[in-house]
């Protein structure tokens, strides 16, 4: 049987998801986002990639003080457990072709940089996009499961140490045709795979409680994997990003600036964006 507070909480959601789909449908916005999500072709891109990974550990155990930090970067490359491991190849390849895949189903034509004359010539809105860096970061973190015991502070938390790659990425954006000529941005994303963690609380002898978890290690499948799945989120954002630029540049001017909205590409649905997309890098920083 349910608890009172989640048969509470259940209800609240129940009834505050369906007033959230009319509040999104009944804006201004959400008419450009389905007129923008009918355009096809919505515009071209001149997709530019990177030749490599920059890959780094940022464990540096043990490393002598005399050492320089050219002389730390390369020991502790050579000591990681992943990213020394990592194809730049292959991981490029599942991140592009995975960022291309969802800007095609998305409604652009996409050219690689070998083809920037028939881009040129293309004569639609023009996209340069530009994946100016990706980064690995392998490092080790800690998180947090509460044990069931308790104290005078409340539960009692065991900490656990994991492994950890992030997958930093820079990507600009340049508006080709734009009012002022020519508009370029930068972006920053970031994503993360790590090893799991399953724990549970066991009975044993007297009623007492027993914590126990295990760690599902991280191993390089992941690590391709957080590619994959690097590749086609970066390229839903990007169409998000597109699409609420023309919203903005759509709306009157005596109308403010209202929530970006989520154009889900595999339920052929408009939501709200719940403030996920990249960080706009301006001014250097």
């Amino acid at each position: 049987m349910l608890s009172e507070s989640i048969k509470k909480s259940l209800l609240i959601v129940i009834l505050v998801l369906p007033l959230i789909a009319l509040m999104v449908a009944c804006s201004p916005e959400y008419p450009l986002a389905k007129a923008y999500v009918k355009q096809n072709p919505k515009g071209s891109i001149l997709l530019m990639r990177p030749d490599f990974v920059y890959k780094s550990n940022l464990m540096r155990f043990d490393l002598s003080d005399r050492m320089s930090e050219t002389e730390k970067d390369s020991v502790a490359f050579y000591r990681s457990n992943f990213v020394q491991y990592v194809s730049d190849s292959a991981f490029l390849e599942g991140y592009i072709n995975n960022f291309v895949d969802r800007l095609l189903a998305g409604g652009f034509d996409v050219y690689a940089q070998d083809f920037a004359d028939s881009f040129m010539n293309a004569g639609s809105k023009a996209y340069i996009v530009n994946l100016a860096q990706l980064q690995l970061e392998e490092s080790r973190d800690t998180t947090y499961e509460a044990t069931g015991e308790s104290n005078d502070e409340g539960y009692v938390v065991q900490d656990i140490i994991i492994n950890t790659v992030r997958l930093n990425s820079w990507i600009e954006v340049t508006e080709l045709n734009a009012d002022s000529g020519k508009l370029k941005k930068l972006f920053y994303a970031s994503s993360m795979a790590h090893d799991g963690v399953t724990s549970k609380l066991n009975i044993i002898g007297g009623g007492q409680l027993r914590f126990a978890y295990v760690v599902d290690s991280l191993n390089m499948n992941d690590i391709y994997d957080l590619a994959y799945k690097s590749g086609k989120k970066y390229g839903d954002y990007l169409y998000d990003y597109l699409m609420n630029e023309y919203i903005q540049k759509s709306l009157p001017p005596w109308v403010p600036p209202g929530h970006n909205l989520h154009y889900d590409l595999d339920k052929r649905r408009i939501k709200p964006s719940r403030g996920e997309g990249f960080q706009e890098i301006k001014d250097g920083k």
